[in-house]
């Protein structure tokens, strides 16, 4: 068992899986092995994520306890101030995964529900100033198309057959 509460086989699980695990347990590896722990830009460009891939994971690793605010404070690469943080004496990976397993939106909604509303209120929108009196079938034929091209949706040949 690591010192991060993982098995080596889980860990390499965790690393060859989902982007969102792996980038955290990226993140809290590589604050473990900094002395003085590590700022999200710091991090961020270490491991060549993006700020808006880094900086949610490293909040969810404070809220999950493995990682802590060490008091000091740095500047970031865009001249900003910037948190130092280190890992937590009993940082457990496996915290992560209970506050992150089942998050929500505002709305109630799973994550992927909330890009499904989304791309169907952005569709619906852009339809609108478009094409005011066309059919409603259409519209849903339309809106279904748009979340397939968006990668919301899967669609198997079957489900796309036309009924008889």
């Amino acid at each position: 068992m690591s010192s991060l509460g993982l098995t080596p086989a889980e860990e390499t699980i965790i690393l060859n899986g989902s982007k969102r695990y792996s980038n955290a347990l990226a993140i809290l590896k590589y604050v473990s092995k900094s002395i003085d722990g590590a700022t999200c830009d710091e991090c961020a460009e270490a491991l060549g994520l993006t700020e808006n891939s880094g900086s949610p994971r490293f909040s969810e690793l404070e809220r999950a306890g493995c990682l802590e605010f060490t008091g000091v404070r740095k500047t970031t690469r865009a001249g900003g101030i910037a948190r130092v943080c280190r890992v937590t004496k009993n940082a457990n990976f496996r915290n992560y995964f209970k506050i992150t397993k089942n998050k929500t939106s505002k709305h109630g909604l799973s994550q992927q529900d909330s890009n499904i509303l989304a791309a169907g209120k952005k569709f619906l929108k852009n339809w609108h100033k478009n094409k005011k009196n066309e059919d409603k079938s259409v519209v849903v034929k339309e809106l279904i198309m748009a979340l397939i091209k968006t990668e919301i949706v899967s669609c198997s040949p079957e489900e796309s057959a036309p009924a008889p």
